[in-house]
């Protein structure tokens, strides 16, 4: 499998957060997981999801009772 390694760079909330990866290296694709329509996953956090990517960044969504990670923080997402 491929993934791409992206910073956190923003986490306004515990719920979102920002990554300074997107279309340029994620591709403007989105897949259907879990009945969820996404532009990623990231496996080391279950329930955490890539929903909308512009050129350089992209924005996480978690699942309720989930936390996005940390500032500052190296993801994995495919």
């Amino acid at each position: 499998a491929l993934y791409i390694a992206a910073t956190v760079t923003s986490r306004p909330s515990d719920a979102r957060a920002v990554v300074d990866a997107g279309a340029k290296s994620l591709g403007h694709y989105p897949f259907v997981t879990g009945g969820r329509t996404v532009f990623g996953a990231l496996p080391d956090h279950p329930g955490v999801f890539l929903v909308r990517v512009n050129e350089e960044h992209g924005w996480l969504r978690c699942a309720a009772g989930r936390r996005v990670p940390r500032l500052g923080e190296t993801v994995r997402i495919y």
